[in-house]
């Protein structure tokens, strides 16, 4: 995933990501756990300060770093 995380950026940014492809992998790992939790179905986890939901904001905070960084 790291390599392809960096050659989509160096294709479509010219940007190189160095280190940060680990963040990304994790970040999108986070992501990906919390929409696969079978409790998404209840909206009211959004508003509440749970973990999951504290680690996702987090990884979404990272991403639009990284992502406005390249942009």
């Amino acid at each position: 995933m790291e390599l392809t995380l960096g050659i989509v950026a160096r294709t479509l940014f010219d940007a190189e990501m160095g280190e940060e492809v680990h963040e990304v992998g994790a970040s999108l790992d986070v992501v990906m756990a919390y929409f696969l939790d079978p409790m998404r179905w209840f909206r009211i986890r959004e508003y509440l300060p749970t973990p999951s939901t504290l680690r996702h904001r987090r990884a979404i905070r990272g991403l639009d770093r990284i992502v406005y960084r390249i942009i």
